[in-house]
């Protein structure tokens, strides 16, 4: 996993605590959000009842079939952390995601994932710190830049 900036760690903490989950739980829940774009997670992981999946939209499953409040705990953790990456467009990589839609009747949403537009429903929560400066700010600890050695010979 990679690791997290100050303002990363803080917002894992504050998921955690309001759902319920480790920090570490939690960590590994947004990793796989990452991975998935911020649309879906594949996880697998005891605090969730092992593995499972999320999709944006409403589609939660996890191992333990009729624990629906860890499902609904998982599935709000899973939107918060989805949101969360919509705001920091910086750690999706774009262009390795293909997504699909199709036209329905009025009311009907798209979402463009891998791309920079995103929809939410309205029936998740938004929570703003207010800490911070204005602006994104990264959840991860840039990469270390390595120097090279010359050879000389």
């Amino acid at each position: 996993m990679r690791p997290l900036s100050p303002a990363g760690q803080q917002a894992i903490h504050d998921l955690a605590q309001r759902h319920g989950f480790s920090p570490a739980a939690v960590h590994c829940m947004l990793e796989a959000v990452i991975h998935g774009n911020g649309s879906m997670a594949q996880f697998n992981h005891p605090e969730f009842g092992g593995s499972g999946q999320w999709m944006s939209g409403g589609m939660t499953m996890v191992s333990d079939l009729f624990n629906h409040a860890l499902k609904s705990r998982v599935d709000g953790l899973c939107s918060e952390l989805s949101n969360l990456i919509a705001q920091q467009p910086g750690l999706i990589q774009s262009g390795s995601f293909q997504s699909q839609s199709q036209s329905g009747g009025p009311g009907q949403q798209q979402a463009s994932y891998g791309g920079s537009q995103q929809q939410n429903s309205g029936g998740g929560q938004q929570q703003q710190n207010g800490a911070g400066p204005v602006g994104p700010v990264s959840l991860f600890v840039p990469p270390r830049r390595r120097r090279g050695r010359r050879l000389v010979g």
